[in-house]
This record gives C-alpha cells, sequence and structure tokens, in this order.
C-alpha cells in the first residue's frame, strides 16, 4: 500500500479531563455524502480510541504541506504532549475538538460507529462542520514512506 498516495490528517479529540489529544492518519477516506460520513483507522490499543469513545466525536484535521513536523510529532507514540512539541495550539471551537491553526480543513464529526478491522479499528464519523483554508498551500501527501507535496501546476 505504501506505492499509493494519500492524504495526512491529525484526528483530534478531548479527554475527559479538557485536554487535546490526537494522531497522525492515512487511512481517511469519504464514504458517504449524504449524509456526510468519512472513515479512518487507529491501531487497536491506540490511546486515542478511547478518548474519542468517551467523547463522542472528533476533529479530522487535513494537514497542508507545510506541516510535516506537525504530523511527525502527532505520529510518534513516544511524545507525551505532540501538541507542546510541535507548538500546536489547537482552536477550541465549542462543543467541537480541536482544530488545528493553518490545516486545509478541519470536520468536525460526530462518531456513528467503530467497526473491528484485523489488528485495527475503523471508525466512522458524521461531518456536522467544516473550516477550509482561503488560499492554503495544497495538502500534505505521504507516498512511499516519505511524506510529499503536489508539484505547482506546469512544473
Amino acid at each position: 500500500m505504501g506505492r499509493f498516495a494519500t492524504g495526512v490528517a491529525i484526528i483530534t479529540a478531548l479527554d475527559t479531563d479538557g485536554r487535546p489529544r490526537g494522531v497522525t492518519v492515512n487511512s481517511l477516506t469519504s464514504l458517504s455524502l449524504e449524509p456526510p460520513l468519512l472513515l479512518f483507522s487507529l491501531r487497536q490499543g491506540a490511546r486515542l480510541l478511547g478518548v474519542i469513545e468517551q467523547a463522542g466525536g472528533f476533529c479530522v484535521n487535513i494537514l497542508a504541506s507545510h506541516q510535516q513536523g506537525l504530523a511527525g510529532a502527532f505520529a510518534s507514540r513516544d511524545a507525551a504532549d505532540p501538541f507542546a512539541q510541535a507548538g500546536a495550539q489547537p482552536l477550541l471551537p465549542p462543543g467541537g475538538a480541536p482544530e488545528l491553526p493553518g490545516a486545509e480543513a478541519s470536520i468536525q464529526c460526530t462518531l456513528c460507529d467503530i467497526m473491528p478491522g484485523g489488528d485495527h479499528k475503523i471508525l466512522i464519523g458524521r461531518g456536522r462542520s467544516l473550516r477550509m483554508a482561503e488560499d492554503g498551500p495544497g495538502p500534505l501527501l505521504y507516498f512511499r514512506s516519505h511524506f510529499r507535496t503536489l508539484a505547482a501546476r506546469g512544473e
């Protein structure tokens, strides 16, 4: 699957103490337009899995090309606080999960279902609200175990 280019997102949620939590994923995909559903997967035992279950929702932050450092910080299993490590001060909309400034888009979702998927769990969310960058630099991509960006038009 490393030969399949994907976008990169950070899934965020608030834990029961109100602390922001998050993890980098590249398993994000659209599931349905009506209703607006998306899905992603987390490995079984991932800390964020329980946080999302308790919160009942999450935010999908689709990363921009300049956010490689942020993706790396949230991908590390050893990072105690990737928000601090990456210098990311999340936006906390009322009733929502943390949104990351500079993201191409942030989608607030309600958790609809969690299903088994091998050594992962598949989470399905329904989009409730969307914030998009006005004139973002383009998405961050992942291909053959490396972060990539789109070439400018005409290159």
